[in-house]
């Protein structure tokens, strides 16, 4: 208004932002401003907005902290600005003060507690105030431009610097650093035991779950491998007692008398398959050799079934024995005696004594000096008796 009245008397205004506190300062208190709205260059910056602040010598708008018009000694340009907010007047509708400050590290997202509830724990404690800001621009500015270092070379060096000076008050925003079997809890302000299924490193890491093949007891501050071939059936076990899975998918576990074990599966396999076959194999040798001994049962005629008639009575002879007529079980038979060096000749009683002498209670067909014959009963016999035509 004071601007319109007197135009040769306006002061002028350039402005960026916050328009709105430009009008408050020409409403309430009569100023006589000429605003200058500056629109960003080509590249989205406002380079033509500082060079001109730098070149001249009027009023000029300013977001702090910033370092852009700091000069070569870290000064700022002279500072011009409204009482603080008051807050008695701005609910009356008079805004003659400045707006009512806004902290800005508390605007934080709402989920974060859930997210991460130590990164909200710091960015809740952060105090950094304006003036600890501006100093550290000013401090990067004198680098960047006395010093010529880029700028991600000064901002690392200055807040290396403001952490090494400030370390009693930065290190209150931090959460609890804990012993090893420890962590923090949900409030990340105190230390907590690691709990069972779990292990806790220490510092500021959160309780880790015990993985597949390994268990926690309480207060771990590492994972415990399960014993030698043991595994667990999942993650968060917490005790030895729950390594009740075989590790390797090609064993099976066994109960055995010094307790369970995991066994390879080709063990238990040929443990299990090679007494079955050696049995299978002796009872096929077994029945092999009575099905032989039976079959050779069928040729042997025990001595005292034959009844040789006194005096022995020759059928036949031949190049290869002589043929005696005897008696087996009532029949009428042929008894014939094989491999002998020459025939039987006579007969009567004393050939058969001989006969019976000589075969140690068997039967011998011919005299003493023909030699001895197989008993008649005996696997290697070569007698055979044949029913008498």
């Amino acid at each position: 208004p004071g601007c319109r009245a007197e135009p040769a008397a306006c002061v002028p205004l350039m402005a960026r932002h916050r328009v709105e506190a430009a009008m408050q300062l020409a409403a309430f208190y009569s100023w006589p401003l000429a605003l200058v709205l500056v629109a960003p260059g080509p590249s989205g910056d406002y380079a033509d907005f500082y060079a001109a602040a730098r070149a001249g010598r009027f009023l000029f708008q300013l977001r702090m902290p910033d370092d852009t018009l700091v000069d070569a000694r870290g000064r700022l340009p002279v500072l011009l600005q409204l009482p603080r907010a008051d807050p008695v007047q701005q609910a009356a509708g008079v805004y003659k003060t400045g707006f009512t400050d806004f902290d800005v590290r508390y605007y934080i997202w709402r989920q974060l507690p859930q997210v991460d509830a130590r990164v909200f724990y710091v960015a809740s404690r952060v105090e950094l105030r304006d003036g600890d800001m501006q100093a550290m621009m000013n401090d990067s500015h004198r680098l960047r431009v006395v010093e010529g270092l880029p700028p991600n070379v000064s901002a690392r060096r200055v807040a290396c610097a403001w952490l090494q000076a400030n370390e009693d008050r930065w290190r209150a925003w931090l959460p609890s650093s804990c012993a090893r079997g420890t962590y923090a809890g949900k409030d990340v302000a105190r230390c907590d035991p690691c709990p069972a299924g779990s292990f806790c490193t220490g510092g500021f890491d959160d309780a880790t779950l015990c993985s597949r093949g390994f268990f926690c007891p309480a207060g771990a501050s590492a994972p415990v491998l399960c014993p030698l071939g043991r595994s667990t059936a999942g993650p968060g076990v917490s005790s030895p007692d729950n390594c009740t899975e075989c590790a390797d998918p090609g064993s099976v576990d066994f109960a055995g008398s010094s307790g369970r074990k995991c066994i390879p599966l080709a063990y238990v396999v040929t443990v299990s398959i090679v007494p079955v076959a050696m049995g299978i194999a002796a009872l096929v040798a077994l029945y092999i050799a009575r099905q032989r001994k039976e079959a050779e049962a069928l040729w042997k005629i025990p001595a005292a079934d034959v009844i040789l008639p006194v005096p022995l009575e020759v059928l036949g002879r031949g190049s290869f024995g002589e043929v005696f007529r005897a008696e087996y079980r009532g029949t009428q038979v042929a008894l014939k005696h094989f491999t002998l060096d020459r025939p039987v000749h006579g007969g009567g009683s004393d050939g058969l004594d001989s006969l019976r002498r000589r075969s140690d209670g068997g039967y011998t067909c011919g005299p003493p000096e023909l030699g001895s014959v197989p008993r008649l009963d005996s696997p290697a016999s070569s007698a055979s008796a044949e029913p008498a035509s």
